[in-house]
């Protein structure tokens, strides 16, 4: 793509983010204390739920901290009542042999841990100094979310996996909103949300024929693979994070929650997460989100691929704070590839408020989208934080290319938006609950795909242009 001579880049708020993640990367890649090594091979009594891992990290934390290194191999966790199956402790580096070679599997039926890895403190962040200086690199953790059944049912409508649509079950009372499903278990088998009750079954997406009769199981509400609670430095790099029914990674205050159907937290913590650097990692089936950023700053989200992730909203990277009080600051999403996903990036803050302080410096750049299967590329919503937006791409996008909802400052430059399946809207500027005021939109390119030929043509430079 050529840019015009007049056409500038305009930088937000993170017009250095380039040099502070390299900063930043050094600063948490070389802690003074990691040159010890811990072997969990060592630490594995034949008892132990974790094969000696969590030994080995407890161990390392004792001595003042190292890095704890798991040899190749497939590991069933099998997690106490409750916890987190692996506590990662402040400076510590758990390293595995690389994603083919060392797989950490949540056992099937497990007793409901809150995730696979957890911060030690998370069930209260505020009740110790924070937890940081840690890293995770190069193992795939798998939930198996699939093996995580907590009920049963039975399909008693046909389903032809042409998007939103219900499903009358034989149970109804055991599908609960936003209730995690495996329909059809087996060659088949569809993960899918329940984005609404309805008096006979549920509202959600199918893109699989279905027939009635087919099995649907009911799995584990709340599981995490990583959840960091007010945890500090700290760097995920180098994994492959898979089959699990929530998020990939969730970054936040607190995993108190009040009941399923309530979004609200029941306990508030001061102690909300800073500095987490989440890059060349590979997200696959995540049934919620991929990285999901409830109440953190100096977020860096780089050079990762995410693949499938599908449920409410189903987006690869949900910046969405839950109050007010809440933090979305100095969050960088960059040089991602993003593929069959039901949203691209979002950057929703209508539950921030317009009188936040804490929401600012927000930058999505250089990343590649293709196939949204339900929603927009990146969506705006209710933000008041002067967003950037430049250099991406997206392809074949559902609902929208780019879509700006009551949004204020933000900057949309040098974007290329291809193919998209509905042709209504390329870059889309509406207002929500307040005003779109005072965005700068500017040298965008938007294309059609003939979906006979192939060939594409070409909208314009103007962004609205043809829609």
């Amino acid at each position: 793509m050529v840019i015009s001579s007049e056409c500038r880049v305009l930088m937000g708020p993170l017009g250095f983010a380039r040099y502070a993640f390299v900063l930043i990367m050094i600063s948490l890649t070389v802690p003074s204390l990691m040159g010890q090594v811990f072997e969990a091979s060592d630490y594995n009594s034949g008892t132990s739920n974790t094969y000696g891992i969590q030994e080995a990290i407890d161990a390392a934390s004792a001595a003042g901290g190292g890095t704890v290194e798991i040899g190749p191999g497939a590991f069933t966790l099998n997690p106490r009542n409750g916890t987190a199956a692996i506590l990662i402790r402040p400076h510590v580096r758990l390293v595995g042999s690389g994603v083919d070679k060392t797989i950490l599997k949540l056992t099937n039926g497990s007793k409901q841990p809150v995730s696979l890895i957890a911060n030690a403190n998370y069930r209260n962040p505020d009740a110790a100094a924070p937890d940081r200086d840690m890293t995770l690199e190069a193992f795939t953790l798998d939930a198996n979310a699939e093996g995580q059944v907590v009920g049963k049912t039975v399909l008693q409508s046909n389903i032809s996996g042409l998007g939103l649509e219900e499903a009358l079950v034989k149970s109804p009372t055991a599908v609960k909103y936003l209730s995690v499903l495996c329909v059809d278990p087996g060659p088949n088998q569809e993960i899918v949300t329940a984005a609404q009750i309805t008096q006979g079954g549920f509202k959600g997406y199918f893109f699989r024929p279905h027939s009635a009769g087919a099995q649907v199981l009911v799995l584990v509400y709340r599981l995490y693979a990583i959840a960091l609670i007010g945890a500090q430095d700290v760097t995920v790099r180098g994994m492959r994070i898979r089959n699990v029914p929530l998020d990939g990674v969730y970054i936040s205050n607190t995993v108190s929650l009040g009941t399923t159907a309530n979004y609200y937290w029941y306990h508030q913590y001061e102690t909300y997460s800073q500095r987490i650097v989440v890059q060349n990692t590979e997200f696959l089936r995540c049934y919620r989100n991929g990285v999901s950023v409830v109440n953190g700053s100096d977020i860096h989200i780089v050079g990762n691929t995410f693949r499938f992730i599908t449920g409410a909203p189903g987006a690869a990277v949900d910046v969405e704070p839950d109050r007010v009080e809440a933090h979305a600051s100095n969050i960088e999403i960059r040089d991602n590839v993003i593929e069959d996903c039901y949203f691209g990036i979002m950057l929703a803050l209508h539950n921030n408020g317009p009188t936040s302080e804490n929401s600012w410096g927000q930058e999505v750049v250089g990343n590649v989208i293709r196939r949204v299967k339900v929603g927009c590329g990146i969506l705006l919503s209710e933000n008041r934080a002067a967003p950037t937006v430049t250099s991406n791409e997206i392809h074949e996008a559902a609902w929208g290319g780019i879509v700006i909802v009551g949004t204020t400052g933000a900057r949309v430059v040098q974007n290329v938006v291809y193919a998209l399946r509905n042709c209504r809207t390329g870059i889309w500027v509406v207002d929500g609950s307040m005003p779109s005021v005072d965005n700068y939109i500017a040298c965008n390119k938007v294309f059609l795909l003939d979906p006979i030929s192939g060939s594409s043509s070409p909208c314009g430079s103007d962004p609205l242009c043809g829609f």
